[in-house]
């Protein structure tokens, strides 16, 4: 006995009588239309071709997809032109309003923001000022290990001379 829903089983029995694989149903209902026997396949087919077949469904959520985003999409369209005009308009005031003044307005350098420090760098976040000093930091011990070392090698080389001082004495 065959497993499987009605619908499914027309599915298979169209599909075998025709040799035809995975086909969309639209044509698999053209195909039955062909042979006079099968116009029970044709009505199920029909029925059910639109509602829950795999590949149908996905293609109508696909179009429906793509009718949304297109829709988004217009309406983001006039969202900006309205915005732009907005911005426009803004800009039109501040200029309006500058050229009102009758002089240009002076741009004043706010407290040390902009200024310079004295080693140069100029402004600086505090992350890059942390990484420098982590690095600084590091560099130093670096430097202390590097010194501890040959004081160490220093030390070595002395007790090896006065070993073979004493060696030689004897």
């Amino acid at each position: 006995m065959k497993r499987g829903s009605p619908k499914i089983i027309w599915r298979r029995t169209v599909e075998a009588e025709t040799a035809t694989m995975g086909q969309s149903w639209s044509t698999l209902r053209t195909l039955a239309q062909d042979h006079v026997r099968w116009r029970e396949f044709v009505s199920a087919l029909v029925a059910n071709g639109k509602k829950d077949s795999g590949r149908l469904k996905a293609e109508e959520k696909k179009r429906t997809r793509r009718e949304k985003n297109k829709n988004k999409q217009k309406k983001n369209r006039e969202k900006n032109k309205k915005n732009r005009g907005r911005k426009m308009d803004k800009n039109n005031k501040r200029e309006k309003k500058k050229r009102g003044s009758g002089r240009k307005t002076i741009k004043r350098r706010r407290g040390g923001r902009g200024r310079r420090k004295r080693d140069g760098r100029g402004r600086e976040s505090n992350g890059k000022k942390k990484r420098r000093m982590m690095k600084r930091e590091k560099n130093e011990k670096k430097r202390r290990k590097r010194e501890k070392k040959k004081r160490w090698k220093r030390k070595r080389e002395s007790s090896k001379k006065k070993n073979r001082e004493k060696n030689k004495k004897k």
